[in-house]
């Protein structure tokens, strides 16, 4: 059986592998063949709790505000659910 810090350690495998990220955890591009540029915003969820990854090139000052408005959101894991999602 998986327990929550299982679900939340997928997920950043998950990530890991998905992108090249800098030691900060900004996604400096995508982690295929072709070194695609990446989401601006990558945002992963399970039951217990969510990873949110922004790109390098998002200014600092935006990349922290969106880490601050999503860190207070309760965990996502049914893409069909979005009510709340982001919202102070």
């Amino acid at each position: 059986m998986e327990t929550g810090s299982d679900g939340l350690l997928r997920l950043e495998i998950d990530a890991a592998t998905m992108f090249a990220l800098s030691s900060s955890g900004r996604i400096l591009r995508e982690n295929d063949p072709d070194k695609s540029a990446g989401p601006r915003l990558f945002i992963a969820g399970c039951p217990a709790g969510n990873i949110v990854r922004v790109r390098h090139d998002v200014p600092d000052q935006t990349a922290v505000r969106i880490l601050e408005v999503l860190a207070g959101d309760p965990p996502w894991f049914d893409p069909e659910s979005l009510s709340g999602f982001g919202t102070p």
